[in-house]
């Protein structure tokens, strides 16, 4: 992750923006109200991942198929 202050992202913006592409780039300001660029992927990604994780019901069956897909994970590194 980079962190930038506002006046030079503005001066080599299209960089970052191709940064943002691998990586969070986190612009600070002086009155402290910072921003983090990233892809639209990325973002996407958070948003869904929020969403998944909104209800306790989804998130106990998400992390029980979790722990159902690492003990295969591992049953079959043992054979």
């Amino acid at each position: 992750m980079t962190a930038i202050a506002y006046t030079q992202f503005r001066r080599r913006m299209e960089e970052f923006f191709a940064q943002a592409e691998e990586d969070a780039v986190i612009i600070t300001r002086s009155d402290g109200q910072d921003r983090v660029l990233i892809s639209k992927q990325e973002y996407d990604s958070l948003l869904e991942t929020a969403h998944l994780l909104s209800t306790t019901a989804n998130a106990n069956r998400l992390q029980a198929a979790m722990i159902e897909i690492e003990a295969e994970i591992a049953r079959r590194a043992t054979v």
